[in-house]
């Protein structure tokens, strides 16, 4: 197990287009929080922004929304302090993701949102998620660490279903439910 990090030095806030795209990447602005809207044709390492500009003005990224990477190709992520969401099937199938970097407070993970991500080793759940949902990294075959926060309540359905790298997980205390097939294979 070897860890590294990445130092972004410059924070990159992009200026959307007429059409509320970036770099390939479309983004909708929900009353005065901006939203990571389709990444798919991403690949490599990718940064979410903190903040877009729309219009003249700034939008903090808040959410990555449901779908948003799916079946991308992306190899690395960082997602910075803003992101208080990551949706439902946000990196569903991302294959060749192999590390994230999360912010380190957060609010929700959906179901499934790293299903299917066979490279990913290591995650670092952040503190404020009070429960893991449904399937949320199912199918992550090569994930061997997690490490949960003392936030959380409750392991859903299937959520390390299939993990067969994970060797052991330490559960917070504050834990009260583990679904069923939580940890099936």
């Amino acid at each position: 197990y070897e860890s590294f990090s990445v130092m972004v030095t410059e924070e990159y806030r992009p200026t959307l287009e007429a059409d509320s795209t970036a770099d390939g990447v479309a983004y909708l602005i929900t009353e005065a929080e901006e939203i990571l809207l389709d990444a798919k044709n991403t690949d490599g390492f990718f940064a979410v922004p903190s903040a877009v500009i729309a219009n003249g003005l700034e939008y903090p990224v808040t959410e990555i929304a449901d779908g948003a990477f799916s079946s991308s190709w992306i190899t690395g992520l960082q997602i910075p302090e803003s992101v208080r969401r990551i949706g439902n099937d946000a990196f569903y199938e991302c294959i060749a993701l192999e590390w994230v970097e999360m912010p380190r407070e957060m609010d929700e993970i959906g179901a499934r949102a790293f299903y299917g991500c066979e490279s990913l080793t290591l995650m670092e759940i952040p503190q404020g998620v009070t429960e893991l949902q449904s399937a949320t990294f199912r199918n992550c075959k090569s994930l061997e660490f997690v490490t949960l926060p003392q936030s959380l309540q409750a392991i859903s359905d299937r959520v390390f279903r299939e993990c067969s790298a994970l060797s052991q997980i330490r559960i917070p205390k504050n834990v009260d439910r583990i679904g069923t097939e939580a940890f099936h294979s």
